[in-house]
């Protein structure tokens, strides 16, 4: 192909890894167990895992909590790794990506 389509060929140049980060929203919901719910989740996100958490906030009612948490992430992978982390967790519901 190359001999007689030459001219119609392009190298290609296939980006490397990326190092640009995006801000990722989460939705937490869980059981309100007292003391230690913001720190349980923050432990495990800024210091197991190691993410930076760009944003934090936690409400509770009746028992139940909803946590809103904006995170740095490089990519999809980090995402699901840190949210099946957070499903682990003892008395955690759900845990949803807002778009």
């Amino acid at each position: 192909m190359m001999a007689n389509y030459g001219y119609r060929i392009m190298r290609a140049d296939w980006a490397g890894s990326s190092d640009t980060e995006f801000v990722a929203d989460l939705v937490i919901t869980g059981l309100d167990s007292g003391p230690g719910v913001i720190e349980k989740l923050t432990n495990k996100i800024s210091t197991s895992l190691g993410y930076n958490i760009r944003s934090f906030s936690i409400e509770g009612k009746e028992g139940y909590f909803e946590g809103k948490v904006s995170l740095i992430v490089l990519n999809i992978d980090q995402l699901n790794l840190v949210i099946n982390s957070i499903k682990s967790l003892d008395g955690i519901s759900t845990v949803t990506r807002v778009e």
